[in-house]
């Protein structure tokens, strides 16, 4: 410190210096005075300040810090580094009750950053800033921006998966029609010399839909194409481009028209860490059950609502696995964001990079997130969970209630399957009342199968048998079998065991993969190192809308506990 002043510090582990026209602070809570001459300046110093998003590719940063709790409103000065135009943002504040001093918590976030540039900022407020510090975002590159090459293809349905499926894939806006080729598979692809490169001849060219998007002042072109018309269990190849730039050449069976054994992938959250971590276990997954015919995402994709680079990271996991295995995905609330009026809508990626049916109800958010898909002898059945978890004091659930039991009441398949984010019973936080009071009741009187769920970060399996009896039975006649299931790395905690549940699991990536028969469904739970953690068998009893559990649960003790706290 600089001599000449006079410094006065109560409650005070931390170190203070000060350097020109600002003072640093590091440890804890801090109440200084300094007094020089006449002058009483109170040291009101941003600390602990630290950042969200560094060495990531997202182009925003998350900036939090503290203050004493006597602190002003507080901002944050930034500029690009050779600007001299500083810009001005008002953090939110909100005091923290963590701490056993007494602080306040500021934070903001820095949004729509530019690529392969560098940032300074402060933090304080008017007298009593931070020094200056600096950063610099992702390549484009790195921040999965589009380019004239089509990326993120995705294979899906919107009608009968015996004779169509659709593919969307993104490109930038130079390229303002996207095309698709599609021709049956062959094992003898012809050179073309013209073209100077080898072709399947008999390939059939259509032109693709094209939607603009721009989002965090990013524009990107969003293409999707429909291939009808086509033979059941019949393996096709396609490619996407615009007629120059083609993506390769994929493959993707049509499914039977009747029934025919099969398998298929569930996820739960996969959410953080997306390219690092989660990739690992849905190539885990695709080791496990290559010919998978098609996997459900039970919400939360990615962490933040229209975050590019996140969406990239996912895309970026899943790779080819995306392009041939169809995907059948649910909203979470990391899929959902507010607009300016404050009011919840989808993730504007979301209806842009999926086509899934369009057979639900109309509604606010409800397109292409609430619909069904027949599979093989399997209704595979998407709720709109948030939908009714956001309205939960208002009548909205109705709409999706009401379509649901015509859906079930109609329902041609030995086997349902339906699929939504907020559990009916939670396996970390509270059960969702209106689920558990209004659409259990159906679940059970139409004899759905199984229920698989994200959202708590752990892992529980089990029925509402249990929950009545008290006990574990086996085997047992049981209604619907409920999940709840995580795939990324962010875990959570379980206080206490869910009464319901059979089997738990804390502090695991899992990915799951369940097996369909005439009249038997095979459950397995997998750890992401391949490990098999749970494991059981519905067997369908004639004439009843219930099914007989006989448990397969493998000698692997009950795993923990989760390093992360419920927040």
């Amino acid at each position: 410190m600089q001599s000449g002043n006079n410094y006065f510090l109560k409650r005070v582990k931390c170190s203070v210096e000060r350097t020109g026209n600002y003072l640093r602070a590091t440890g804890f809570i801090m109440i200084l005075t300094i007094l020089a001459g006449s002058t009483e300046i109170s040291a009101q110093v941003p600390y602990k300040i630290s950042v969200f998003g560094e060495g990531k590719p997202v182009m925003s940063r998350t900036v939090y810090w503290y203050t004493s709790d006597k602190a002003p409103e507080n901002f944050m000065e930034w500029r690009i580094a050779g600007n001299d135009e500083v810009h001005l943002l008002k953090a939110r504040s909100k005091e923290d009750t963590s701490s056993e001093e007494s602080r306040i918590r500021h934070f903001l976030q820095m949004k729509n950053l530019l690529p392969e540039t560098t940032y300074s900022y402060r933090v304080g407020s008017k007298g009593y800033w931070s020094e200056w510090f600096t950063f610099t975002t992702a390549t484009r590159t790195e921040a999965f921006f589009p380019t004239s090459a089509p990326d993120r293809i995705a294979l899906s349905w919107k009608g009968d998966a015996s004779r169509s499926f659709t593919v969307t894939w993104r490109t930038d806006s130079t390229v303002t029609q996207g095309k698709a080729q599609l021709a049956i598979a062959s094992e003898t692809p012809k050179y073309s010399r013209d073209a100077g490169s080898w072709h399947f001849p008999e390939a059939k060219e259509q032109p693709a839909g094209m939607e603009p998007l721009t989002h965090n002042s990013l524009l990107s072109h969003h293409h999707s194409v429909e291939f009808t018309g086509l033979q059941p269990e019949t393996t096709y190849a396609y490619r996407v481009g615009d007629g120059k730039r083609w993506s390769e050449w994929f493959q993707y069976t049509t499914a039977a028209s009747t029934f025919t054994p099969f398998s298929f992938i569930y996820f739960g959250d996969a959410q953080n860490d997306l390219k690092s971590f989660w990739s690992r276990t849905i190539r885990q997954a695709f080791t496990e059950a290559p010919k998978a015919k098609f996997i459900i995402h039970a919400g939360d994709l990615i962490n933040n609502p229209g975050a590019n680079a996140e969406w990239g990271e996912w895309f970026y996991a899943g790779s080819f696995i995306h392009s041939m295995i169809p995907v059948i995905a649910t909203p979470g609330n990391h899929e959902y964001m507010r607009d300016a009026s404050g009011k919840y809508g989808i993730d504007p990626y979301w209806t842009k990079q999926f086509t899934f049916p369009e057979n639900g109800p109309s509604g606010d958010n409800l397109s292409e997130t609430v619909y069904y898909m027949d599979y093989q002898g399997v209704r595979v059945i998407s709720l709109n969970s948030m939908e009714i978890e956001y309205n939960s004091e208002s009548d909205v659930y109705k709409i999706q209630k009401e379509w649901l039991e015509q859906v079930l009441q109609n329902n041609p398949n030995l086997w349902t399957v339906v699929t939504f984010h907020i559990p009916v019973l939670g396996g970390a936080r509270k059960d969702s009342k209106v689920l558990k009071e209004h659409f259990k009741p159906l679940f059970e009187k139409y004899g759905v199968d199984m229920v698989l769920q994200g959202h708590d970060h752990v892992y529980a399996r089990g029925t509402v048998e249990n929950l009545l009896s008290g006990r574990i039975q086996r085997p047992t006649e049981t209604g619907p079998v409920y999940v709840v299931s995580v795939s990324g790395p962010k875990m959570y905690s379980m206080e206490t065991r869910s009464p319901w549940a059979e089997r738990v699991g804390l502090g695991l990536q899992l990915y799951q993969v369940i097996h369909v028969d005439k009249n038997v469904m095979k459950y397995e739970a997998y750890t992401t190192t391949g490990e098999l953690y749970d494991a059981f068998e519905l067997q369908k009893i004639p004439g009843q809308n219930r099914n007989t559990l006989i448990n397969h649960i493998p000698d692997v003790p009950e795993k923990g506990p989760s390093p992360v706290k419920n927040e």
